[in-house]
């Protein structure tokens, strides 16, 4: 050996020693250490002869954030080698993966070497053994003759639930990849599948691309299907998931031949995300050889404070969404945005909203597509838009609050020509509004306010109404009002709001088609000078009636501080001028109420009498509580010939009752009697019952008149063990679709399988009734980590 050699061998046994000695005497954790090397033990000896240090007992090692725990470490400063005698344990910089083996020959940095004996926890839940583990690198571990399962072995079974079993297996550690060759994957020891190789991302990822879990169907209309969906990162924030549906048996008599490419587009970006998804499908189920559909939904936040949200639906024929059952469950993006996707229907909206302390801007525009025959009568238009923008403007120079707001509203009926449902409706609009409170004195003010609507309307398809109308209505009104105590004491207080006010408004002359469940044929149609404050007038812009009048009202009211109070007082009108249809006169009610606004029993109860004393409107609400029963109603009945303005005749019953019982069972019940209109009574019915094994749930509207369900569903769950329960759904739509369901399902810790048989009755589908058998297993890791669950 020449003298360079020896001295280059002394001094790096010098150095190690250095090192040694002040690791011994300074033992930092290995957090505060990642760039040095620190070595703890019970012993160390240094041989200056062999040149070898070893450290035998708890011998903690730490080095570029990795850290060793053996009995014992023996480095040769001549080999440059460091050999571990185990069983011991090497834990990764990040701390996601750990190795444990008998004996290892490393390099100086453990970067590199070779394991015997060797088993390696990968992100706490994938467990791979082997009997040889080479190091490469600092990034690769190479496995020979491994065995790798995320499941748990039990003590009474030696065998895993399943594992893939390999001649070679490389992990990659920046690339956080296991790349499998000539593999086998064994179910309770039971080869199932071989592939000759096969790469798998490690637990630790949460987007990689690969296969996901496949999906077996059996179909009564499209035969025998397998789904084999693909994953494939587009980024770091896309991603696109293709899922081929593969049809077996091509050929069969009874079974058309069609084959489905489902996709699912995921982005998420700095203003927004977005999700869309599609399918395409060639059959010959349809005149249309080629079909499919494309749903996308999104939220984006636009400039100056305005944000959208969307969601479009296509497809290319009525029956497609019915016969392929994509969305056949309750669907939510993965942003949780619900796609809300009707049976009968495809729905499309758009919206961009803006609200700010002094402006406020909604637009939303909604169309639906018919999926039912062009001669079905749909309880609502099915192209409505609505847009409403409102300022608030302040100014020195005029007092109080002025308010501008435009409007534009469109409601239409696109359903064809044989359809019932033909007239669309479309008006704009410009109002004002000004209002201010005047403090004239101690609680006396002056209420005073001005409102202006201009609108236009345009009818389109109707023989009955006018094309073209338009017309301008305003309202003053000017209200003096005191607050007075009457008298208090520490157990009640009487008090009075007397008021004095003048009212007149000016409509326009209009005749124009009542709109289902929209606001388009009424004043202020966003309700934003609260006009129903003002008894004598009627929002609908049929009305058509000139009014000014005086109305006084004397309030009393006494308060008990245990929540009951007594109301009663006196509303009188006093007619200034009328138009010559206007039917009704001056006014006086009388009215009295009662009630209680705390404990556990409250109500309310008001009558309304004219001045021949005739009761003409009276109300009565109530709820109860009795602990873990609850119990409310209400009571509604008007008269027709009201004193202050005239209105159908009104009576109406509800009664509810919720039970919750043992915090596990919840049933709510509900009655509706409508007097006048038997057609809009109903009963309503819901049940949920979450047990320590049993879980059901029951939901249903029954029209009374009718003799038939609107709505129902029921579904119920039982736990046959720990890991696997059985389950049943029912649901009926409108009498449009029915869906049965009965499954099973099994999971542990590392699978998941669940087993369902369906039959559907859609009349948007190309056959009435379908059935189908669907089976879906995956493997992985799921609910935490193997060492702590047994499967």
């Amino acid at each position: 050996m020449n003298e360079k050699i020896l001295a280059s061998s002394a001094s790096k046994f010098f150095l190690f020693a250095l090192i040694l000695l002040f690791s011994l005497a300074h033992p930092l954790k290995a957090s505060n250490a990642n760039d040095r090397l620190l070595i703890i033990s019970d012993t160390a000896l240094i041989s200056p002869e062999t040149e070898l240090f070893t450290a035998t007992g708890n011998v903690e090692v730490y080095f570029n954030g990795l850290k060793l725990i053996a009995p014992k470490v023996s480095y040769h400063l001549v080999s440059e080698r460091v050999s571990v005698d185990g069983p011991f344990e090497l834990t990764d910089p990040d701390g996601s993966t750990k190795t444990y083996g008998e004996f290892a020959e490393l390099s100086p940095d453990l970067a590199e070497g070779v394991i015997f004996a060797v088993r390696r926890v990968v992100g706490e839940t994938l467990n791979v053994q082997a009997a040889e583990l080479k190091r490469e690198q600092g990034r690769y571990t190479k496995f020979k003759n491994v065995r790798a399962s995320n499941c748990n072995v039990c003590q009474k079974s030696k065998t895993p639930t399943w594992q893939l079993v390999a001649s070679e297996a490389v992990h990659d550690s920046e690339k956080k990849a296991v790349t499998y060759r000539h593999a086998r994957l064994l179910i309770r020891g039971v080869p199932v599948a071989y592939v000759p190789w096969v790469r798998i991302p490690d637990p630790t990822v949460d987007r990689a691309d690969g296969f996901l879990a496949p999906k077996l169907k059996s179909n009564s209309l499209l035969g025998n299907q397998v789904v084999l969906p693909y994953f494939k990162t587009l980024g770091t924030s896309s991603d696109l998931t293709v899922s081929p549906h593969l049809t077996l048996r091509q050929g069969n008599e009874d079974v058309p031949s069609n084959n489905t490419l489902e996709a699912k587009y995921r982005t998420v970006f700095h203003s927004g995300h977005m999700e869309l998804n599609g399918a395409i499908s060639r059959d010959n189920l349809h005149d249309k050889t080629m079909r499919g559909y494309l749903f996308s939904n999104g939220n984006i936040n636009l400039p100056s404070g305005y944000k959208l949200n969307f969601q479009t639906q296509l497809s290319s024929d009525d029956t497609y969404l019915g016969t392929y059952k994509f969305f056949s469950d309750d669907r939510k993006t993965f942003k949780d945005d619900v796609i809300f996707f009707g049976k009968d229907r495809l729905n499309n909206h758009i919206n961009v909203t803006k609200e700010e302390q002094d402006e406020i801007l909604h637009f939303t525009y909604e169309h639906f597509n018919p999926l039912l025959k062009p001669d079905y009568k749909y309880e609502t238009a099915n192209s409505k838009l609505n847009f409403h923008w409102l300022k608030s403007i302040a100014s020195d120079a005029v007092p109080g609050e002025l308010r501008m707001s435009t409007v534009a509203q469109r409601y239409g009926n696109d359903f064809g020509a044989t359809n019932v449902r033909q007239e669309d409706t479309t008006r704009v609009s410009a109002n004002f509004f000004w209002h201010n409170t005047f403090d004239l004195e101690k609680n006396t003010n002056l209420k005073s306010e001005l409102g202006v609507f201009a609108d236009h309307y345009r009818i389109d398809d109707s023989s009955t109404f006018q094309q073209g109308q338009s017309g301008l209505s305003f309202y003053v009104a000017n209200k003096l009002e005191k607050n007075i105590k009457l008298y208090e004491k520490p157990n009640y207080v009487i008090k009075t709001t007397p008021s004095l006010g003048l009212v007149a408004f000016n409509l326009a002359d209009f005749e124009i088609p009542t709109i289902d469940d929209s606001t388009v044929d009424y004043i202020d149609p966003f309700d934003t000078a609260k006009l129903d404050r003002f008894h004598r007038l009627d929002r609908n812009q049929n009305f058509n009636h000139d009014l000014t009048y005086l109305t006084l009202g004397i309030p009393l009211k006494i308060d008990w501080h245990n929540g009951y109070y007594v109301t009663s007082g006196i509303r009188a009108d006093a007619l200034i001028q009328s138009d010559v249809d206007y039917i009704l006169d001056n006014a006086l009610v009388y009215n009295f109420g009662l009630g209680k606004t705390q404990g556990k029993f409250q109500f309310s109860a008001e009558s309304n009498f004219n001045k021949e004393g005739e009761n003409i409107a009276k109300s009565f609400s109530f709820s109860r509580s009795f602990g873990k029963l609850d119990l409310s109603g209400r009571y509604v009945f008007k008269e027709e010939d009201q004193e202050f303005y005239i209105a159908d005749k009104r009576e109406e019953w509800a009664l509810n009752l919720s039970i919750t019982t043992f915090e596990r069972l919840n049933i709510q019940l509900g009655k509706f009697w409508d007097t006048l209109n038997s057609a809009n009574t109903f009963d309503t019915a819901s049940l949920s019952f979450t047990g320590n094994r049993l879980s059901a749930n029951y939901s249903t509207k029954y029209l009374r008149t009718a003799n038939k369900f609107d709505n129902q569903s029921f579904s119920i769950s039982t736990d046959l063990n720990e890991k696997s329960e059985i389950y049943f759904e029912y649901e009926e739509i409108l009498e449009k679709a029915e869906r049965r369901r009965v499954g099973w399902s099994y999971g542990n810790e590392c699978m998941q399988l669940r087993a369902d048989v369906s039959n559907y009755i859609d009349e948007t589908a190309d056959r009435e009734s379908i059935d189908e058998f669907s089976l879906v297993l995956k493997l992985g890791s799921f609910g935490g980590k193997a060492a702590q669950r047994c499967g």
